[in-house]
């Protein structure tokens, strides 16, 4: 590692702003992923901001990212993130970027099957109802060292709280998901 990448790392880790990341950012550092997934963008700072953790360890050609959100089609009350914007300011950031427009389980639906294998997935709100029926499609995604990050909003002033989840907690969604769609 080269010396700028520990400072980067470094302020990254300790000074970085939002605060709420930086458990995140120390899990990265950990575990130093590659391809990362974000199921809902909570914004495209917080992205960036993610990115740059990952590019301390790996050269931005190794990296791929993927972002499931509505983007321009968000819920009234969330800002619009434009899909050109997202891709214009992320894709300088990592190797291969790809975003998919919609719901998380429409989104999930048509790329889960590409995303086998991913070492990262981050889902911004884990109180949105649309994800509940997505969660059928997260394991086949992982792989033993993966790791899920999900964020819960406590309320709209508030940051909000990011902690990990753990792999029988996602099996446990898992069921549940794959039960109410079977009695559909």
């Amino acid at each position: 590692m080269s010396v700028m990448n520990l400072l980067r790392h470094l302020y990254l880790s300790h000074a970085s702003s939002p605060a709420y990341l930086r458990p995140l950012i120390a899990d990265i550092r950990r575990r130093r992923p590659v391809s990362l997934v974000d199921i809902g963008l909570y914004d495209l700072t917080q992205t960036a901001t993610l990115l740059a953790a990952a590019r301390c360890w790996h050269p931005v050609n190794r990296l791929r990212y993927t972002g499931i959100d509505p983007f321009e089609m968000r819920p009234n009350g969330r800002e619009a993130i434009g899909l050109k914007q997202a891709h214009r300011q992320l894709a300088p950031m990592v190797g291969r970027v790809r975003l998919v427009p919609g719901d998380p389980l429409a989104g999930l639906a048509r790329a889960a099957n590409s995303l086998l294998g991913s070492d990262l997935l981050i889902i911004a709100d884990l109180c949105d109802p649309a994800l509940d029926a997505a969660w059928m499609y997260v394991p086949r995604m992982l792989h033993d060292g993966s790791r899920v990050w999900a964020a819960s909003h406590a309320t709209d002033g508030d940051p909000p709280e990011l902690r990990p989840i753990p792999r029988a907690e996602i099996e446990q969604r898992a069921a549940s998901a794959t039960g109410r769609r079977r009695a559909a």
